[in-house]
């Protein structure tokens, strides 16, 4: 029980620093360029960040470490799904909503079922 807990508190700052790192960010953007900046900031972070974040967030590496894999292996993943999803549907559009889509979901049910996959590889191994 006390493991579970302390587990959770260490996610909780862990998305703390980066919901902190991430206003300050956009604070930057919207004192330089205005509320144009500031929306296009949000609009970086929510298509190419936030998705690979949901997934980096299960691996027991520093928060520090998630944001700046999250930042730039979204940089090449989003723009690749776009890119050939493009090629599948002829609307940009669609392919940029669709490719969200997709890595929202492998982010949400990266989270969902890693853990579990990660207990039951645990559990197996006690038993061996």
């Amino acid at each position: 029980m006390i493991k579970m807990e302390s587990k959770f508190s260490k996610l909780f700052e862990e998305s703390k620093f980066a919901l902190f790192v991430g206003a300050i960010i956009v604070a930057f953007f919207f004192i330089v360029f205005g509320i144009t900046g500031a929306r296009t900031v949000l609009g970086f972070i929510l298509l190419f960040f936030l998705p690979t974040y949901l997934i980096f967030k299960n691996f027991d590496i520093e928060p520090e470490e998630k944001i700046a894999f999250s930042f730039f292996i979204g940089l090449g993943i989003f723009p690749t799904f776009a890119y050939y999803l493009g090629l599948l549907v002829s609307s940009m559009r669609w392919s940029i909503a669709i490719s969200f889509v997709l890595l929202m979901a492998i982010g949400i049910a990266f989270s969902k079922y890693y853990p579990k996959l990660k207990k039951d590889k645990e559990s197996k191994e006690e038993k061996d």
